[in-house]
């Protein structure tokens, strides 16, 4: 039995896709309903700049990767005696 690793890089394209909706529901609600302070502004900043690194570094890694290959799983779910 073989997958694509295109499975798992759209698995992880999907999990991106929901961070950044929870980010901007995140950083929405800390401007509308936080109070306007310096300490509110640096907070929203170091939370968007720490999940732009991330986001950064982790397309370094996965750029690396050749999806066109395969995996093969070597066990089988069949029976055998």
């Amino acid at each position: 039995m073989t997958i694509s690793l295109d499975f798992f890089y759209f698995g992880y394209l999907i999990m991106v896709l929901f961070y950044l909706i929870f980010t901007f529901f995140n950083v929405s609600h800390l401007l509308r309903y936080g109070l306007i302070t310096i300490s509110n502004i640096l907070v929203v900043i170091f939370f968007l700049g720490i999940s732009l690194l991330i986001l950064y570094v982790s397309w370094g890694y996965i750029s690396q990767i050749n999806w066109q290959k395969t995996v093969t799983i070597p066990f089988s779910l069949t029976y055998k005696e």
